[in-house]
């Protein structure tokens, strides 16, 4: 990201927190290997992608290389973190923004949430009519999926499909809330808060000293990152005057583990056919390796940024409505 494009430079990046957000430098820089105190040939180059702005880096240039060009076809690019950088292509023109998912997705601020590590609860199911949940956690490495070890907590792609399976299950309603009239061992008030929590997973079959729950505050806090996600992806849309983009491409590590369907239930993702989406793991490594090796691919860069033109989203006046209407998920019978 540009902070740290900065930190790497030695380029102070105290402006890009302060208005009006500017990157000391935004194009392409070659600098000798000797003057980052790097470890390799001192006579060596090393080449920084350009940057489009203080929050979209050059790892979105990267993103963006990555894929194969196709004018023809109207590309929304989604890197999902603690912030969202997204990039939409028109013909020759492109976009860019960037939003504060917050780090819900990445396990923080998540009662029980955690890294994807060994143990992390990765996957859920939830029967409809009986609530018994099933889930998968993440094996160490090496180690198949029936060596997986008890629960220890939940991740990213984790929380994302239990409040998903909740939702279908009827156990909250689209405003995020928990159906109180509902009868079931496993849900229940908190004993502090007094407000409902249902129980993924009991003391007894985790390696934890208390049953693992999905409580009122983890459902808000999933909310307002996929709201700000999605009004995000309207408003440039609408901006770049797409209604529909051709395909979603989602990168990162969390867009490579996220189940689409999951994502697509809570109505994180813009409307899109289902089969036009694809996960495309670190896009932003792969396209660091095309330049690398490739001229082609650092002119393609440079075109990138000068040809794309980026969004503040708080400038634009429909945001703080878009987001507002985002936060509520989908129906589950639509």
């Amino acid at each position: 990201n540009t902070t740290m494009h900065h930190l790497f430079l030695g380029l102070n990046p105290v402006a890009l927190g302060k208005y009006p957000f500017v990157p000391t430098v935004k194009t392409a820089q070659y600098v000798p290997a000797a003057l980052l105190g790097l470890n390799v040939n001192p006579g060596a180059q090393v080449y920084m992608f350009p940057v489009f702005s203080a929050y979209v880096g050059a790892d979105t240039i990267g993103v963006r290389i990555a894929e194969p060009d196709e004018e023809e076809k109207r590309k929304l690019i989604i890197d999902i973190g603690t912030n969202g950088e997204l990039i939409i292509n028109n013909n020759k023109q492109s976009f860019c923004t960037s939003c504060a998912t917050g780090p819900a997705f990445e396990g923080a601020q998540i009662r029980f949430g955690m890294r994807a590590a060994p143990g992390a609860i990765e996957k859920v199911s939830i029967a409809y009519d009986t609530w018994d949940v099933k889930y998968e956690t993440i094996p160490p490495p090496g180690l198949n999926k029936e060596d997986a070890p008890k629960a220890l907590g939940i991740c990213g792609s984790g929380i994302i499909s239990a409040i998903a399976e909740m939702l279908k299950a009827g156990i909250i309603k689209e405003d995020g809330s928990f159906y109180k009239n509902k009868k079931h061992p496993r849900l229940r008030k908190e004993s502090k808060s007094e407000k409902y929590e249902f129980i993924l997973c009991f003391a007894t079959d985790s390696d934890l000293d208390e049953d693992l729950t999905i409580c009122q505050d983890d459902i808000r806090a999933i909310q307002l990152g996929k709201a700000a996600l999605l009004a995000s992806a309207q408003i440039i849309l609408d901006y770049a005057g797409i209604k529909e983009p051709d395909e979603i491409i989602l990168a990162g590590a969390f867009g490579s583990y996220v189940n689409i369907d999951d994502a697509l239930t809570i109505g994180m993702l813009p409307r899109c056919p289902r089969n036009r989406i694809k996960a495309v793991g670190n896009a932003a490594g792969d396209g660091a390796r095309l330049a690398l090796f490739n001229w082609d691919f650092r002119e393609k860069a440079q075109e990138t940024e000068k040809h794309t033109e980026f969004i503040a989203l708080s400038k634009l006046p429909g945001f703080q409505d878009a987001f507002i209407k985002a936060v509520n998920f989908p129906s589950p019978y639509n």
